[in-house]
């Protein structure tokens, strides 16, 4: 939930949260902005009893993002346990006072990262590299007549020519029918030092299960059995797809989980999230059922340098959303919603 009050010549909001993880928490053109998972007591109240200070919100499925601006200047931030918790608080002592970009805290129990810095230190335009799932010989997810390396290549030749034409250096791994190994496109994006990285894709599940809408995943410990089950299922690229391949595939899946849960990545992580929100919002706004944002050790997006993000655009299972996906101007619709998010994130970092 989320509760309000006055202290010491102050205005403080504490959320309290459930769930796994601790709060992201950062500063973004002068406003704060927390992510956390959402527990058993669902999204919170976000209503303010004090004009100086505004609250909006989004969600991302089983994430909220809440985000604070005020005309009060930015006093602390307090993560707390037992029970999780994070304070806010804004000082009264200067209402007109603008609210001031503040280094956050660094307590060692919860790490929180400021915005991420920007990676450009060369000129031009800066670089968005696409990635077109599959490819060549791995067709990916067949389903309902359609092959989802078409469904992907397809969406990413329109994003690609939308951010070309909005003055970006828009490039793909890919550009018509040919396979490139997991590894390979990720190296790609690395060599040409592309500022964010996004792996196209299509979802799928087995007989008997029913799904639809648009997610987002970042690299980092899964968030379900659902989003583990996926990662293992697009892993599997790398051993051909079947058989004692596809068993070594998942046995690699299940140690990058290993490697995942033992290393700090919290700025790589939140450089993602924060990616990976502007794109959930602009899939919102631009009509696309959204599903949820998500975490998953995806090989593809394994050593990115950049903010990297897989999408799945849909479920080729489901035969309304396959229709949809196979359309061009369900595509093009698909594809001027990503380029909106993109382009807003590239400008606010």
């Amino acid at each position: 939930g989320l509760r309000w009050g006055i202290d010491d010549g102050k205005i403080r909001a504490v959320i309290d949260f459930e769930g796994p993880g601790k709060p992201e928490v950062r500063q973004e053109a002068g406003a704060v902005k927390t992510t956390f998972f959402l527990g058993k007591g669902g999204s919170p109240d976000i209503s303010s009893p004090y004009g100086e200070v505004k609250v909006s919100s989004i969600n991302y499925g089983n994430r909220i993002a809440l985000e604070f601006a005020s005309s009060l200047p930015l006093k602390e931030i307090i993560p707390l346990e037992s029970p999780n918790r994070l304070v806010i608080d804004f000082s009264r002592s200067s209402s007109s006072a603008a609210l001031k970009e503040t280094k956050l805290p660094k307590p060692a129990a919860v790490p929180t990262t400021p915005a991420p810095p920007s990676p450009r230190t060369r000129k031009g335009a800066k670089i968005v590299v696409i990635d077109a799932g599959h490819g060549g010989k791995d067709p990916g997810a067949v389903s309902n007549g359609i092959l989802e390396k078409d469904v992907n290549l397809a969406i990413s030749l329109l994003i690609a020519k939308k951010l070309k034409k909005a003055g970006y250096d828009a490039r793909l791994t890919r550009d018509r029918d040919v396979y490139l190994t997991l590894q390979k496109r990720t190296e790609l994006a690395n060599n040409w030092n592309a500022d964010v990285f996004m792996s196209i894709h299509a979802n799928a599940l087995p007989p008997g299960r029913h799904a639809t809408g648009m997610e987002i995943y970042l690299m980092a410990l899964p968030t379900d059995k659902d989003a583990m089950q996926l990662a293992l299922i697009e892993n599997r690229e790398i051993a051909g797809g079947n058989g004692d391949t596809a068993k070594a595939a998942d046995k690699k899946t299940k140690m990058l989980l290993n490697i995942l849960g033992n290393m700090q990545q919290n700025a790589k992580i939140n450089e993602s999230t924060g990616f990976a929100e502007y794109l959930f919002k602009y899939g919102k706004a631009g009509g696309i059922k959204m599903r949820r944002v998500a975490q998953a050790p995806f090989f593809v997006l394994r050593g990115a340098a950049m903010p990297a993000v897989l999408i799945e655009t849909g479920f080729l299972t489901e035969k309304s959303e396959a229709r949809l996906l196979n359309d061009k101007k369900y595509q093009d619709k698909i594809a001027e919603s990503m380029t909106r998010g993109i382009v807003d994130y590239l400008k606010n970092i």
